[in-house]
């Protein structure tokens, strides 16, 4: 670390100290625990990478120039004219866009307007970098509305913080509501809703699409011809598609294996069948002799007295790295099925 922000900063973070300062233990016995912790490597510390060190005031300027939701007030600034109220106005310096407004204090203060091309990288390094510590949303806002500001900046913030994997995971016990309890609404037509592992047995056909009555000749043979074009849909085989991929990022280079769970013998048959249909559809694969990974299956009874087959990934879930996203409310969820 060549310029560290402050003079000592704790942790196992690269290059913060020399890699040849160890410490030697000595002692007279080794338990089987010690000595597969000393072979098992030390965890680093979750640090972002460098962000931000390939922005220069050319490339600002050019993004500036591209983003589309800043020409209006590149204009403003241009005609230098104050919009709307006096204390917030736009003007260019330097050949960047910057915003003039006052602070709590009354002090007129400047602001770089960041283009969308370097934002999460801005709200990345107000709340995630290493003096930062995963502040709050208000703390968060604070630090970068000091010397940057954007259109939605206040939203994207909030969105920002919200989806932080790690505030996530280390959120004070009780700060999250508790869920209140709805009434469910009762179902009164037939298969209007349905839950759907896997249907086995169905038989779909173009001409069980029921087709408008009051639609002209014309529409309706324009109809038959997408259902006559599209007739491979209409199967109760479920498909694949290579539309959409997802890439599992690990902790660590470790291979996450266990031993297979013993199932009553009872069950072999019914699991073993399972299997069989579930490859034949193409749902699952065979595993190659190669791979160094394997999960435990166990069966599940469900209520209708069928059995469900789950793999255990409990132990590839504690290593991966979660790919955070905004939660929805789940007051929002329960209100709009009490509508339905």
């Amino acid at each position: 670390m060549d310029n560290p922000l402050y003079d000592v900063i704790i942790g196992n973070v690269p290059g913060v100290s020399d890699e040849d300062n160890t410490r030697l233990k000595a002692q007279a016995v080794v338990t089987r625990a010690q000595a597969k912790q000393q072979v098992k490597p030390i965890k680093p510390l979750k640090v972002i990478k460098n962000v931000g060190d390939d922005v220069t005031r050319e490339k600002l300027i050019a993004l500036q120039g591209q983003d589309l939701s800043l020409a209006k007030f590149m204009k403003e600034a241009e005609q230098n004219q104050k919009a709307g109220r006096t204390e917030v106005y736009f003007k260019m310096k330097d050949g960047i866009l910057y915003r003039y407004c006052r602070n709590f204090e009354g002090r007129e203060i400047s602001q770089v307007v960041i283009p969308k091309g370097l934002r999460e990288t801005v709200m990345t390094m107000a709340h995630d970098a290493v003096t930062s510590g995963h502040q709050g949303q208000k703390k968060t806002k604070d630090r970068i509305w000091r010397e940057f500001w954007w259109p939605g900046f206040d939203s994207d913030v909030t969105r920002f913080c919200r989806s932080c994997d790690t505030c996530q995971r280390t959120i004070a016990e009780g700060r999250v509501p508790s869920v209140p309890l709805r009434k469910m609404p009762i179902i009164d037509t037939p298969i209007e809703r349905v839950a759907v592992d896997i249907l086995i047995g169905l038989k779909s056909d173009k001409s069980d699409v029921k087709v408008n009555p009051e639609l002209t000749e014309e529409q309706r043979g324009e109809m038959l011809k997408v259902l006559e074009e599209f007739q491979h849909v209409f199967t109760d085989v479920p498909g694949l598609t290579n539309l959409g991929e997802h890439s599992i990022t690990l902790t660590t280079e470790e291979p996450i294996h266990s031993r297979p769970y013993s199932l009553p013998h009872s069950m072999q048959k019914e699991v073993e069948k399972e299997l069989h249909v579930m490859l034949k559809l193409g749902i699952i694969e065979p595993s190659t002799s190669s791979s160094s990974y394997s999960s435990p299956i166990v069966s599940v009874r469900k209520p209708d007295g069928s059995n469900r087959v789950c793999v255990d990934f409990r132990k590839l879930n504690k290593v991966t790295v979660f790919d955070p996203e905004p939660m929805p409310q789940p007051e929002q969820i329960f209100a709009k099925l009490e509508k339905d």
